[in-house]
């Protein structure tokens, strides 16, 4: 990496921190004479050194024209795709002029396309800015130990400027001056940003947290969190680890279901790290959130059509294995009742039933098994009849629902439904439902479609095996019952047939013959060359 000491500080930013921040920028005078260089991009694009000259090392694709100082100034407002000639890496980025105008600095970052491009241009991760896209699916996975840095450093800061605030006034400035760039800081970032008292009321949020939970600061400040966000999906064993460690006042990090203004439920990795005054005493806790709901959802998912998978690897008869498919479903997505109707005829019949070890709902149970529905009748006929899969947020809602009595006697609220098919005609409905107001999760819908569309091919699998064997047993049936012998062979002439009549006929056991004679075994060797001779004369 260049040195950049000899340098004047950018924007209250050292060389050093310029260069973690982009570490694909350069910045060049107005003879193009390269002043400074990112670290990543000095790696990969060695002939761009600091002190050389920029000139005929990279080409502007767009803007389109030839690269000068002037030129760079005319378009500064627009967006600059550039291509290194050398390896023909692309960037994408902003011109800036710095320093008066006499300086203009790169900011930008490679130009992919796909994955396969970072192992083609030999770059890796740890070559991107950790606020750079291309990283973020990496950053989903680190997200917890991002957000517990984030919040140490913040903490950190806040706990010097609290010090701070006795000293002289001009270090007042320089605090007040610190606590603006945090606050910026604060401000843009994508993450949802809480401080709280040390008793736990709303201080401050920034605009991150509005975003995620549609609450702005009049609205929350001086209430707790958990209050407002918290619902009835909320982990209350979860709910209790955050009580203990915040009375303890320690830091912790939890993944929690919470609950935005409209009810929409979400997902976060919360880091919460506590705040502490020059004489150690307890003044604030900083909470990080990192929203992971599609993180979750795509590894449902995955969890999900695994456990179906191996529960369906397992059986050669689809409906024994109801069941274990009910519950390989049901259990995992927190849902209390699953329910299998068949198709009989032309109506669907209660086949089989799954709850959850600590469900009882007898009312919903045995209004099911005595209800048969039509097409177009109830939720499972209304399936049926569509083909397609349907949520219902709060089943006491619905008109078209017989057995709604039953739900509301049991606490029932939300159902979802999927149809199963073999040899593309309907062959039943499986049926889920939850004592929570559930609200429509589109991705979980198109799963438990695909999960169908798994179901169909072992039912069709499964299908042709009892077709199989209907029809190996009736040959054998046959073959058996011949009053005439019967021998075949394989291509080798290696016998692999020979029936009951042959046994008595020839005087041999078939476990004696087949896959360890021809036969010639039954002929004699005089007779075969003779009858070999007239064929061939």
């Amino acid at each position: 990496m260049s040195d950049y000491s000899h340098l004047p500080a950018a924007f209250g930013l050292t060389s050093e921190q310029l260069g973690v921040l982009f570490p694909f920028h350069f910045a060049i005078d107005s003879d193009l004479r390269l002043l400074r260089i990112g670290r990543s991009l000095a790696r990969h694009c060695q002939d761009l050194r600091a002190g050389g000259s920029l000139r005929g090392l990279m080409r502007a694709i767009k803007p389109v024209g030839n690269i000068s100082f002037e030129w760079i100034l005319e378009n500064q407002n627009y967006f600059f795709l550039l291509e290194h000639q050398g390896t023909g890496l692309k960037l994408r980025g902003q011109m800036l002029p710095v320093e008066k105008g006499e300086v203009i600095a790169f900011l930008g970052s490679p130009w992919l396309h796909d994955a396969t491009e970072l192992a083609a241009h030999g770059l890796d991760f740890e070559d991107f800015a950790i606020h750079d896209p291309v990283v973020d699916m990496l950053q989903i996975f680190q997200s917890s130990q991002m957000a517990l840095a984030e919040a140490k450093q913040l903490a950190a800061r806040l706990t010097q400027q609290s010090a701070e605030l006795q000293a002289a006034n001009v270090r007042l400035r320089h605090q007040e001056a610190e606590q603006r760039k945090l606050a910026l800081i604060a401000a843009r970032t994508d993450n949802s940003v809480v401080l709280t008292d040390a008793a736990g009321g709303v201080v401050w949020v920034n605009d991150g947290f509005t975003r995620l939970t549609g609450y702005a600061l009049d609205e929350v400040i001086g209430r707790k969190p958990g209050h407002i966000l918290q619902g009835r999906g909320t982990d209350p064993a979860t709910v209790n680890h955050i009580r203990e460690q915040v009375s303890r006042g320690e830091g912790f990090s939890v993944d929690i279901l919470n609950y935005g203004k409209t009810g929409r439920n979400y997902w976060v990795a919360m880091e919460v790290q506590p705040i502490r005054n020059e004489h150690g005493e307890l003044v604030n806790f900083m909470a990080i959130q990192s929203n992971i709901t599609e993180r979750r959802a795509i590894q449902q998912s995955l969890n999900l059509r695994s456990e179906v998978s191996h529960v369906l690897a397992r059986t050669n008869n689809l409906a024994h294995a109801l069941p274990e498919i009910l519950q390989a479903i049901g259990g995992p997505l927190g849902w209390q009742i699953g329910i299998f109707w068949r198709v009989r005829g032309r109506r669907l019949e209660f086949a089989e039933v799954w709850c959850a070890a600590d469900v009882l709902v007898p009312n919903f149970i045995g209004a099911s098994r005595q209800q048969a529905c039509l097409p177009g009748i109830g939720l499972p006929g209304r399936v049926w009849q569509s083909g397609q899969a349907r949520w219902i947020p709060d089943v006491t809602q619905e008109g078209n629902f017989p057995r709604r009595q039953s739900a509301e006697q049991d606490g029932l609220r939300g159902a979802l439904l999927f149809p199963v098919f073999q040899n593309a005609t309907c062959w039943g409905v499986f049926e889920f439902f939850s004592t929570l107001v559930q609200e429509p999760d589109p991705q979980l819908l198109q799963t438990l479609t695909a999960i169908g569309s798994q179901i169909e091919q072992v039912a069709e699998r499964c299908q042709a095996e009892e077709l199989l064997r209907n029809t190996s047993s009736l040959q054998r049936a046959i073959l058996e019952g011949a009053g005439y012998a019967i021998i075949a062979t394989d291509p080798d002439g290696v016998i692999q047939l020979f029936n009951s009549a042959a046994e008595r006929m020839l005087g041999h056991l078939a476990a004696e013959m087949i896959g360890k004679q021809n036969p010639g075994f039954f002929h004699d060797a005089r007779e075969i060359e003779a009858r070999a001779r007239e064929l061939t004369t």
